[in-house]
């Protein structure tokens, strides 16, 4: 809700994807430029999957880091190609990132390529992204 108001207010484009039993608690942002209502947490994941230019893991909860992991998965299987950003804010990944690393390590394959920032760095964080997204075009 707070990234989706900050970036209304700023005079962005706002599209909510959202599943029918989510809608009835009251948690979507009615104010959304596009509100897109499905049945299941898959159809939203593909929904946002095959619409987002980028996808940004901002600290958060178990369906976060679900959403974040197969996103990674599929850039990895190189089926999704948009850049996926961490924002490690006050170091709230740093335990998932070095997971990573010992993975990596352990199964001698690549690091995953995703962007890691701090909160500090999150406007370098959007500008790659930009920058990114620009040479794909």
């Amino acid at each position: 809700g707070a990234v989706a108001r900050a970036v209304k207010q700023a005079g962005g484009r706002v599209v909510g994807v959202i599943p029918e039993f989510m809608k009835v608690r009251e948690l979507a942002y009615e104010e959304a430029d596009e509100l897109v209502t499905v049945i299941t947490m898959r159809e939203r994941k593909l929904i946002m999957e095959t619409r987002a230019d980028a996808f940004v893991a901002l600290p958060g909860g178990w369906g976060t880091l679900e959403e974040v992991l197969e996103i990674l998965t599929l850039r990895q299987l190189d089926v999704v190609r948009n850049p996926c950003v961490f924002l490690n804010q006050d170091g709230f990944y740093d335990p998932l990132l070095q997971l990573f690393a010992r993975n990596s390590m352990a199964l001698c394959v690549p690091l995953i390529y995703c962007y890691i920032f701090s909160a500090s760095a999150a406007f370098i964080a959007l500008m790659a992204l930009v920058v990114e997204r620009r040479e794909q075009l």
